[in-house]
């Protein structure tokens, strides 16, 4: 690439965290130590569709992330017909079990070393607190984030350019200096070019951007391949 950033603003989950992997471990915590008697698979499924839906309509600010957590186990239990839990109660369990599981995709650790011998790197996430905090500092890639902002301590989520604004300030840099890299176009690639950031889309097969975005500047299968671009 021509252009030459100073700062590289990335993702968590799905990015940096193998989110699915961590969550399929925690789902299966969760099922033993309190619904045992649901088949893996309906558990698994049914609470991946409720949640995905609510973190969909977080992401359109339809609702907050404390519904998200007051819902996704209540709706996943009535679904499968099961008893209705203490949603705080096994909201903790699972959050916890989440940051416990947390492994990042091959290659990422020894990536963000080599990159930030060369620019200043950080992360906005749209994770609760409890499970993000925790995550990176298990996973060890705490250490080369700064800042690091987390939606629900910043009271303001992706895709709104205030958190993206807000990271560039924190970082001393500008907008063109910087380079977003993340696996979604809405949070990630929509909130970049409303702060008029580039983006880096992470993943393994190749598709359009949405209607109103524009291409982005780089597509890496895994995060491990972006310093071979830059």
């Amino acid at each position: 690439m021509t252009r030459r950033y100073r700062l590289l603003i990335f993702d968590i989950d799905d990015t940096l965290v193998d989110f699915a992997a961590s969550q399929r471990a925690a789902l299966a915590d969760i099922r033993m130590t309190h619904y045992p008697q649901a088949a893996p698979v309906s558990f698994e499924r049914i609470y991946t569709e409720v949640n995905h839906a609510l973190w969909a309509e977080f992401a359109r600010g339809g609702i907050e992330q404390e519904e998200i957590r007051r819902r996704r186990f209540t709706e996943t239990a009535q679904r499968l017909g099961l008893p209705e839990p203490d949603w705080r109660t096994i909201g903790d369990a699972y959050e916890d079990a989440l940051a416990a599981h947390a492994e990042l995709f091959e290659g990422v650790l020894g990536a963000l070393e080599k990159l930030a011998a060369r620019y200043r790197l950080a992360a906005i996430t749209n994770g609760l607190a409890r499970v993000q905090n925790p995550k990176a500092l298990r996973t060890g890639i705490r250490r080369f984030l700064d800042p690091y902002l987390i939606s629900e301590e910043q009271g303001v989520s992706k895709p709104s350019s205030v958190i993206f604004i807000r990271c560039l300030e924190r970082a001393g840099a500008t907008a063109d200096e910087a380079l977003m890299i993340g696996d979604s176009w809405e949070s990630d690639g929509r909130g970049a070019a409303s702060a008029g950031i580039d983006f880096c889309l992470v993943a393994c097969k190749r598709h359009g951007p949405p209607p109103g975005l524009p291409e982005p500047v780089l597509h890496i299968a895994s995060v491990g391949e972006l310093a071979a671009h830059l």
